[in-house]
């Protein structure tokens, strides 16, 4: 009965009219993602991090690679992901919509750079063509070209030498060899260095062995 008598009354009944509008908005728009314009094919420097000179050499690379390879590889920086969503948090739903935006969602071998500076977020999104090897070489670039120099504020840098070094790793078939040849060709000179120094005692002992007494038989003794 009370929740009718406060129906009837023409004011109740517009407040929570308007109430129940707010609660819709928010839970159907909550979270909208928006993504600004891309103003450019291979670089879209949202947070005017990069020199023109680095921006218009690291384009080159990319263009080159495209040309030569047939491999789009895009790289966008942001000042944050709450500039475009209400979330900030969904960073890939925001990725997601900026493939499709970019169109690198319908390429195999496709590559994109995002980074959110003010979240000290960033991922490098690789295309179907890659395998986990591919992945696995380009979290190393992460681990050492790029972060150590984020950590240093040296953004335009570390995103300059990540890019540059993960150009060199998709424009390559990537085996085990290849990811690990450093590694196999230093255990083998290891190796060899330790087979050889064993070789060497042997060959030693042995000539010992053989060598003849220049005195000719003899008996021992001691004396005090």
């Amino acid at each position: 009965m009370k929740i009718q008598y406060f129906l009837k009354n023409k004011n109740n009944f517009l407040i929570l009219s308007f109430l129940l509008c707010v609660l819709l908005n928010n839970y159907l728009f909550s979270g909208e993602i928006s993504i600004p314009q891309l103003h450019d094919k291979y670089i879209n420097d949202f947070a005017q991090i990069f020199t023109s000179a680095d921006k218009k050499a690291l384009s080159e690379r990319l263009e080159y690679l495209e040309k030569n390879k047939n491999i789009t590889f895009m790289v966008s920086i942001f000042n944050s992901i709450r500039d475009y969503t209400d979330d900030g948090e969904d960073f890939d739903a925001f990725i997601d919509k900026y493939l499709i935006l970019s169109g690198l969602n319908e390429k195999d071998n496709g590559v994109a750079f995002v980074v959110f500076i003010k979240d000290r977020k960033m991922k490098i999104k690789l295309g179907a063509y890659y395998n986990g090897l591919y992945q696995f070489a380009v979290e190393k670039v992460l681990r050492t070209k790029v972060i150590p120099e984020f950590k240093k504020n040296n953004f335009g840098r570390g995103i300059y030498l990540g890019t540059v070094e993960i150009i060199s790793i998709i424009s390559k078939d990537v085996n085990l060899f290849n990811l690990y040849k450093y590694y196999l060709i230093s255990s083998l000179l290891i190796i060899f260095v330790i087979f050889f120094i064993i070789f060497k005692r042997f060959l030693d002992k042995k000539s010992k062995k053989e060598t003849p007494d220049d005195f000719g038989g003899g008996v021992y003794g001691s004396w005090k």
